[in-house]
């Protein structure tokens, strides 16, 4: 998810909606936020970069 401007939240905000709409077992265990996503050069996101931005 990527916010829009002026929008901001937190990880404990993120994991709260994911327990409101999902089972127990699938709420992350760690959340991190990005300024922007990888993408290429038609901008699809990169996701094997994603992994490596932790």
């Amino acid at each position: 998810m990527v916010l829009r401007d002026g929008e901001q939240i937190d990880a404990q905000g993120v994991k709260d909606y994911v327990k409101a709409h999902l089972a127990g077992y699938k709420v992350p265990r760690e959340i991190v936020f990005l300024d922007a996503l990888p993408r290429n050069a038609t901008g699809k996101v990169l996701k094997r970069e994603l992994s490596s931005t932790e």
